[in-house]
């Protein structure tokens, strides 16, 4: 018979590992203020998008989706894998605010010198590619909208334990850009401003939310070395996110080389509701990379088990949204974009197989892998994705038009999921208890 400190022992023990397995409440708050600012990125796109479909016209949509690309691609030079290497560096020196101000300075520093070589590669390119040639105000609002969209500071207040400040001075901005386009857009002739009002009210949301952080640390110079350091650090993460966005943004870009600006409307159009869609499926992956990072070198197994419930929820999740994409996708065309735009429900429905290969590679790609520090077998895995998406966008776009380019991109998102899996069964790194792939 156990004796009454062993029973005790033997319930402490239970109890410990009752809440080492329970996850904190801290965790469930940034998970809702993350889908909060989520949920508003969702719902506002898709406020915007029946709004700029109807003023803008199919072909208008077509000239803004074009230079949203390329603002698109340009926006992952500037940011350079920094919402991830940084939100890693964070992670481990949280409780340090010398080290994460001299972290903040060298990413902010990055962000300046990259600033300079998107301004001057975007020029270059606005003389080669002639549906750039002549859009001066165009290309001056894509330039806008990628300094916008690449100077969030949300991976800092991550590790100052105040994401809800950040997520609401996100959320702030976003609203004022919606109602400033309402304002301001109201013809073809407004393309532009389509671009350049959320680029404008976004990136100074992120200045003042940075501005806001140095009441919590020291302000720090950057660095020469410092801002070097950081580059190396995101290098492998940003080759990984360039052909990302190749595989994700690109499309629009090199339709637009083939056909009309009303088939880039079309397929901009679809790609648009598919995209609001799809950024449901991001907070819970954002807030989940750091933690599995941090367990990982803590307590493997608690971090195996952590990936598994988040590749449960990704993927419940994902065919909710793929189901909703099949069957009421003629409807959401109807409503959001107007009759002028039937077209695009082909395209959406062809669209609707992404989100289950998008949740797989996701959490076993960007969660488990590069928090295994296999970020040059992640870019792998993505490069060869990538490519195939711009080889097969280059091929089918002439002859199919949209549908062309919706089909590259279904099979690059599932030969992505695929060489992920690939690529942890190698390792002997899959997360599923008992199983062990060559």
């Amino acid at each position: 018979m156990a004796s009454p400190q062993a029973a005790h022992h033997a319930t402490g023990n239970e109890s410990a590992r009752s809440r080492a397995m329970s996850p904190p409440s801290g965790l469930f708050r940034t998970v809702g203020q993350l889908y909060a600012v989520q949920m508003a990125s969702f719902a506002l796109p898709l406020i915007t998008v029946p709004y700029l479909a109807r003023h803008l016209g199919v072909a208008g949509v077509g000239v803004v989706a074009t230079f949203q690309a390329l603002a698109t691609w340009f926006t992952t030079l500037n940011e350079f894998g920094f919402s991830l290497s940084a939100t890693r560096e964070a992670a481990r020196y949280k409780h340090d605010k010398q080290r994460l101000s001299e972290l903040l300075a060298s990413v902010i520093g990055a962000k300046l010198l990259l600033a300079a070589g998107c301004g001057a590669l975007m020029l270059i390119l606005s003389f080669l590619l002639p549906s750039l040639r002549n859009q001066h105000l165009l290309l001056a609002s894509a330039l806008l909208y990628t300094f916008g969209q690449s100077a969030s500071a949300v991976w800092l207040y991550q590790a100052l334990d105040r994401i809800a400040f950040a997520t609401s001075c996100d959320l702030g901005g976003r609203c004022l850009g919606v109602a400033a386009i309402f304002i301001w857009v109201k013809t073809p002739q407004d393309s532009w401003r389509a671009l350049a009002i959320p680029g404008g009210v976004i990136l100074l949301s992120a200045a003042f939310a940075i501005a806001v952080a140095y009441r919590e640390i020291p302000f720090s110079f950057p660095s020469l070395n410092g801002v070097l350091s950081t580059i190396r650090r995101g290098y492998a993460i940003f080759l990984s996110r360039c052909v990302s966005s190749m595989m994700n943004s690109g499309n629009a870009l090199i339709l637009s080389m083939f056909v009309s600006p009303v088939a880039v409307g079309y397929y901009s159009g679809a790609e648009r509701i598919f995209r609001a869609g799809l950024t449901g499926l991001y907070p819970f992956s954002q807030v989940m990379f750091p933690r599995i990072a941090h367990l990982l070198a803590k307590d493997p197994d608690r971090a195996r088990s952590e990936v598994l419930k988040s590749l449960s929820v990704m993927l419940c999740a994902a065919g909710c949204l793929s189901a909703a994409m099949l069957l009421f996708g003629g409807f959401l065309v109807r409503v959001l974009l107007g009759a002028a735009f039937a077209p695009s429900v082909a395209v959406l429905r062809i669209l609707a197989i992404v989100p289950l290969a998008r949740a797989t590679s996701d959490v076993l790609g960007l969660q488990w892998m590069i928090s295994h520090g296999l970020d040059r077998e992640y870019t792998i895995c993505l490069s060869v994705a990538g490519f195939t998406s711009l080889a097969l966008a280059l091929f089918l776009s002439g002859t199919w038009g949209q549908y062309g380019a919706a089909w590259a991109v279904v099979s690059s998102e599932v030969l992505l999921a695929a060489g992920v899996l690939y690529c942890i069964g190698l390792r002997y790194i899959v997360p599923f208890q008992g199983v062990k792939w060559r």
